[in-house]
C-alpha cells in the first residue's frame, strides 16, 4: 500500500518538475530576446552618437547585457549553495 502511494508522489512530482524544466527554458529564450532587443537599441543609439558599426555594437551590447547579470546571478546561486549543502535549508528540516 505504502510503495503505492510514494509510486503516485514520485510521478506528480517528476511532471511538476519537467513543468518548471519547461518553464525555466522560456525564461531563458525570453532573456535573450529581450538582451538582443536591448542590444540593438543600445547599437542604434551608438550609431546615431558617436557613428560606432551597428553590427559589432549590437553584437557586443547583447552579449553583455545576457551575460553579466547571468554572471551575478550564478555567482549568487554559487555562494548559497555550499551552505545549504552543510547546513541544510530551513524548510527541508521537520519539527519533532
Amino acid at each position: 500500500m505504502v510503495a503505492d502511494g510514494n509510486k503516485g508522489v514520485r510521478r506528480d512530482m517528476a511532471r511538476a518538475v519537467r513543468r518548471l524544466n519547461i518553464l525555466e527554458y522560456f525564461i531563458l529564450a525570453a532573456a535573450a530576446a529581450m538582451s538582443l532587443g536591448g542590444g540593438a537599441l543600445v547599437a542604434l543609439l551608438l550609431n546615431e552618437l558617436t557613428g560606432a558599426p551597428f553590427r559589432i555594437s549590437w553584437f557586443v551590447s547583447s552579449l553583455l547585457l545576457f551575460s553579466v547579470p547571468g554572471f551575478f546571478v550564478f555567482r549568487r546561486e554559487s555562494r548559497r549553495e555550499p551552505s545549504r549543502g552543510t547546513a541544510g535549508h530551513p524548510q527541508d528540516q521537520t519539527n519533532g
